[in-house]
């Protein structure tokens, strides 16, 4: 009797702990994109074979980006910043719409309005970003650039922008939406 007591009480919290997890995991097939709305009043638009998981307290609002890309539309909260973690890396804003993709151990973040910082998984200082400014983060560096930030987030329109993108390159990414991928076939260096 105890121990089938027990046991029935194990079976509920851990059934209950898989019911809340997949309440706050949202995911998306190859060729598929979704937004989705927040607790917070925040919008998160996945793009293609991406996975996402909330996690808020009081002190913090944390969504880890277990793989792909999101554009995040960020609603104010200077009490509890929102962080995203992608395998380590930490994006961190209070009110802001910025893009983050996660390719492995490498991770960009591109700054469409407001101001994030971004540290890399292996180190303890934050860079801060500016509006247009798109970063590629090492596991122990964070490299910026100026770019297009509404050509880097055309994703989040249904099209994609390519300007002096090697030919290889363009379908690698148009291949990320694709079930069926396009091969280059043999005739060049592809550029």
């Amino acid at each position: 009797p105890f121990w089938s007591e027990a046991a029935r009480t194990g079976f509920v919290g851990v059934g209950a702990w898989v019911w809340m997890e997949g309440r706050s995991a949202y995911a998306t097939a190859v060729g598929e994109q979704r937004v989705v709305q927040l607790a917070d009043g925040s919008t998160v638009r996945l793009d293609t074979g991406s996975r996402i998981r909330v996690r808020y307290d009081e002190g913090e609002r944390r969504v880890l980006l277990d793989r792909g890309q999101a554009l995040f539309e960020v609603a104010h909260d200077g009490g509890r910043p929102f962080v995203v973690d992608a395998g380590g890396t930490e994006v961190t804003a209070v009110g802001t719409v910025f893009d983050v993709r996660r390719m492995d151990a490498d991770v960009r973040v591109t700054l469409v309005s407001g101001v994030v910082d971004v540290s890399p998984a292996r180190v303890e200082t934050k860079s801060r970003m500016q509006v247009g400014q798109q970063a590629r983060v090492t596991p122990s560096a964070v490299r910026t650039r100026v770019v297009d930030a509404a050509a880097a987030t055309s994703w989040a329109d249904g099209r994609l922008v390519f300007a002096d993108t090697p030919l290889a390159e363009a379908v690698a990414e148009v291949n990320r939406y694709l079930v069926a991928p396009v091969v280059l076939g043999d005739g060049g260096d592809a550029r």
